[in-house]
Parts: structure tokens; C-alpha cells; sequence
């Protein structure tokens, strides 16, 4: 489901990480002395961003799988059905709200990048 949907976004914003949108293609951190100089405050806001996304995921996933254990060991319990639902219905929800919010940071990183750096975004 997660690929579908990054596959999904990927055609409409670009198949970039946030991190390598920030560092305009070089990598995030470099080996030496030289990382601190090359890591900026967009890269380490990316860094972070990419990391709560990560476990929101997962943490969707395991509410999902809860859910569904709870339907599944239900034995026609209706108040545990209905716990149920509403623990999907609340991850589902969460879902949307959180591939809106990446959806909304991937494209005022690509269009500040653009607006600071014209450059490299000539067509």
C-alpha cells in the first residue's frame, strides 16, 4: 500500500527525498570533517521530517493490525466490532492526514528551492 501511494506521489511531485531536495542532489552527510559544513538547516529539517513520517507509518500499520486481530478475535462481540472499526477508521484518517502534510512539506521544499536557487531548476 505504501509503495503505491509513494509511486503515486513520486509522479506528481518527483521522485526525490526531501533530504536530497535540501542538499540540491549531493548526499545529506559526507564522511570527513567537511559533513557538519555541508549539513545546512534544510537537510536537518528534511532529516527529521523523513523520520516522523517513517514511524507514523509504522505506527499506522500496527494500529491497522490491531484492529484487525481485535475484529478477528471478536466472536461477534458488537461493542469489540465497533472498537475495531473506529481504530481503523482513526488510522485510516491518520494516513490521509499524514501523506497530506508530506505531500504539502515535499512541494514548499522543491518551490523554495526553486525561488532561493533558479539555477538549477532551468528548463
Amino acid at each position: 500500500m505504501f509503495s503505491f501511494l509513494g509511486a503515486a506521489l513520486a509522479q506528481v511531485y518527483g521522485s526525490e527525498p526531501l533530504d536530497t531536495l535540501a542538499n540540491v542532489g549531493e548526499p545529506a552527510y559526507t564522511a570527513g570533517s567537511a559533513a557538519l559544513a555541508r549539513t545546512n538547516l534544510a537537510v536537518t529539517v528534511a532529516t527529521i521530517l523523513n523520520t516522523v513520517f517513517s514511524l507514523l507509518g509504522i505506527v499506522f500499520v500496527v494500529l491497522f493490525v490491531y484492529a484487525g486481530f481485535l475484529w478477528m478475535t471478536a466472536a461477534g462481540n458488537e461493542t469489540q466490532i465497533e472498537k475495531a472499526k473506529k481504530i481503523m477508521t482513526g488510522a485510516v484518517i491518520g494516513l490521509g492526514i499524514m501523506l497530506a502534510s508530506y505531500a504539502i512539506s515535499k512541494f514548499v521544499t522543491a518551490e523554495l528551492l526553486r525561488a532561493t536557487n533558479p539555477t538549477i531548476y532551468q528548463q
